[in-house]
């Protein structure tokens, strides 16, 4: 975590809980990227939340870089030798992630 700067939420909650449409719209495409190139990977993130966001360092040329955290929650939807989709594994009664983001048609 010392290798990062600070959490989308961070910046969210120390800018009085408002951000500019420009800053959305680049933090938007950037997260969209990044997700894009996990899943083209084969994995699914889980836990998509702006806690698990950081930007880089604060005055190193990364610091307005977005990275990706935690993938505890991560998990393989398509198999790395034959490209075919893996079977759904999570049981449906068992809740995985953050209650905050849950929706309110999850058990």
């Amino acid at each position: 975590m010392e290798m990062h700067g600070p959490s989308l939420w961070d910046i969210w909650n120390t800018n009085n809980q408002m951000l500019s449409e420009d800053t959305v719209a680049c933090i938007a495409v950037e997260a969209i990227s990044i997700l894009e190139q996990l899943h083209f990977k084969g994995f699914v993130h889980g836990d998509v939340k702006p806690e698990n966001f950081l930007l880089g360092l604060p005055g190193t040329p990364n610091e307005k870089k977005l990275y990706l955290i935690d993938l505890g929650l991560a998990s393989k939807w398509r198999d790395s030798s034959s490209g075919r989709h893996v079977e759904y594994d999570q049981k449906p009664d068992v809740f995985r992630g953050t209650v905050r983001y849950v929706s309110v048609h999850a058990p």
